[in-house]
């Protein structure tokens, strides 16, 4: 159990450690509740869930194991502008760039991620 933990612990301050997270969105399918949304995106992110309905709103990446990595919190207004660029640009089939920066707690919408 001490193993897992130490593996949950450094694995979420490695993806912390990182300034800037780029997540590249191609889909956005539904979820079993209604103002949640799963992201679809690159293997780099195993699973990201745009959640606009829960008590703290905000950008949840999962790993492989469906657990838990990152939580970026967002107000009720910010989660409805990413959820409607995302679903905007899909509904006309172009692909998505939510920009998370960790460290000034500040996102980015963009069209592509290749600007990296």
């Amino acid at each position: 159990m001490k193993k897992i933990i130490l593996f949950m612990l450094s694995f979420c301050s490695v993806l912390q450690a990182q300034d800037i997270i780029s997540i590249p969105v191609y889909d956005i399918g539904k979820t079993s509740m209604d103002l949640a949304f799963e992201l679809e995106t690159d293997g780099a992110h195993s699973k990201v869930v745009l959640d606009c309905q829960s008590f703290l709103h905000g950008i949840n990446i999962y790993d492989s194991s469906h657990n838990q990595t990152l939580q970026f919190y967002l107000y009720e207004p910010e989660c409805h502008e990413v959820l409607s660029f995302v679903w905007d640009r899909n509904a006309k089939d172009e692909n998505s760039c939510v920009r998370l920066d960790l460290v000034n707690n500040s996102y980015e919408l963009l069209g592509s991620c290749d600007l990296d």
